[in-house]
């Protein structure tokens, strides 16, 4: 006979058999970031009424927590966590089983703040005009990536009230677009590609240049300059300069200087330069000047002082129709200040050279003493020389004047008339206009033996320059 069974283990054991055939019942609860800062992270979920368990490491498998428990709600943050690190979340309801964490894997962002103040790269510097002044800046990246993103936030005032700020990578920038002559501050910031920030360095303040100086030019003589430009003195202070300065040299390098000028007047134009040698160029470079003393420098610029002057008015040596030369005592070669790299003959039909016809003949031998130039016949000139340096400037004498001889009757076109005791020569005359091949009048000369050699001379003159003959009367017959 088989042994009678309890039916109520019986259905005790079915149902045990049901529940360990069932699955898992697990909620999704998706975790996300949803915040994070330089060394912290904020998780999120689904929204839910029930106690939660919670745990982030550093292990995929959750080996080493770095924190774990109970919460609830839809948000914790994870605090002083390391920098440049992977981590691992997961949560669950924790009436669940262990099998129902959901998971994500998350980092912190590896950023430093830059030490230390910003620092400034004054060759960066520059201010073209009144609202277009750069200022050079540079921080220490405290050994950041690359790829790295900089805040620099900067204002006209210590409070940085309605400041502006701008992004940058790798240091030293360009920073341009503020106003000329004003003190500006700066502090700096990394942010990382998610947008995690550092905090802020101490701020560094510095004024911009003032404007770049206009109408910059040079009055030179031969020992002295005057170096001029358009004043920097306004209300307004992008406008507005604290003086200037020009600084001098015999190298373009600008090393070693000559001398400086300088002066804390805004309104100040010019510099006198003196004294200087003659005939030798000089470098310089000049700037308005701003809060702190910094000129805002041209870029180099060079004059050539005028050599010394020829020390007499040239002398005429020999003045025919089509041309004139003329003379002067040759400069000695050196030194240069007392010498000149050449000499240039002018010839103008004005008395101030100014207007008219100028004509020139130039040369560069500084031992040559004379000079001859080309000009129209029948014409007055004034003349003048001049010293020139290597830039072509000139150091004039006194000018003198004279005649160009008309222009002479062509021999081919003369023919004469012999009597007893006269000759008559027939001839074209000039023509009456222009002036340079026209002439007053006519002359006819004759001897009885060479001219020159002391025997009478006997002329006809005539101040019709249209007339085509003269005569000569009373002659000695047969001779």
């Amino acid at each position: 006979m088989l042994p009678r069974r309890n039916p109520f283990k019986m259905l005790a054991l079915a149902a045990a058999l049901l529940c360990a055939g069932r699955p898992v019942l697990a909620t999704d609860l998706r975790p996300a970031i949803s915040g994070y800062d330089i060394n912290s992270l904020t998780l999120a979920w689904d929204t839910t009424n029930v106690t939660l368990v919670a745990a982030i490491s550093t292990s995929a498998s959750f080996a080493t927590a770095v924190s774990s428990g109970s919460l609830t709600g839809n948000t914790t943050t994870y605090t002083n966590l390391n920098l440049d690190a992977t981590y691992y979340f997961k949560i669950k309801i924790r009436a669940e089983a262990e099998a129902a964490y959901s998971q994500v894997s998350i980092s912190t962002q590896a950023n430093n703040a830059p030490s230390g103040q910003p620092y400034f790269d004054f060759f960066r510097f520059s201010a073209a005009s009144s609202h277009t002044a750069t200022v050079g800046l540079g921080w220490d990246t405290a050994g950041n990536q690359d790829w790295t993103n900089y805040e620099v936030q900067y204002a006209d005032n210590s409070g940085f009230t309605g400041a502006s700020t701008r992004t940058y990578q790798l240091p030293p920038v360009s920073l341009g677009g503020l106003n000329a002559n004003t003190t500006y501050y700066f502090k700096v910031r990394a942010r990382a590609f998610r947008g995690a920030a550092t905090s802020y360095t101490a701020a560094n303040s510095t004024p911009t240049l003032p404007m770049d100086l206009a109408n910059l030019g040079e009055t030179v003589y031969e020992t002295t300059a005057t170096v001029s430009w358009t004043p920097l003195s306004s209300s307004t202070q992008a406008l507005n300069s604290e003086g200037y300065r020009l600084i001098y040299s015999l190298s373009e390098s600008m090393i070693p200087l000559v001398s400086y000028s300088s002066t804390s007047v805004p309104g100040t134009s010019s510099f006198l330069l003196s004294p200087l040698l003659r005939n030798t160029v000089y470098y310089y470079r000049a700037g308005a000047l701003g809060w702190n003393v910094t000129a805002n420098y041209s870029g180099v610029r060079s004059f050539n002082t005028l050599p010394v002057k020829i020390s007499q008015a040239p002398a005429k040596i020999a003045v025919a129709d089509w041309s004139a030369t003329l003379g002067w005592p040759a400069l000695p070669a050196a030194p240069p200040s007392a010498s000149a790299a050449g000499y240039r003959l002018e010839a103008s039909t004005t008395s101030s050279f100014t207007g008219g016809v100028t004509l020139s003949s130039a040369t560069t031998d500084i031992t040559r003493s004379t000079l001859t130039i080309t000009l129209d016949a029948n014409t007055t000139y004034y003349f003048r020389a001049a010293s020139l340096n290597s830039a072509g400037g000139a150091s004039y004498t006194a000018g003198v004047t004279s005649v160009t001889l008309a222009a002479a009757v062509p021999q081919v076109l003369t023919w004469s008339a012999a009597q007893s005791q006269a000759i008559t020569v027939y001839f074209t005359p000039n023509a009456p206009i222009p002036a340079s091949l026209s002439c007053l009048g006519y002359r006819l000369e004759a001897s009885s033996a060479p001219f020159g050699t002391g025997a009478a001379v006997i002329s006809s003159v005539t101040y019709d320059n249209q007339l085509d003959r003269l005569t000569l009367p009373g002659l000695v017959p047969n001779i």
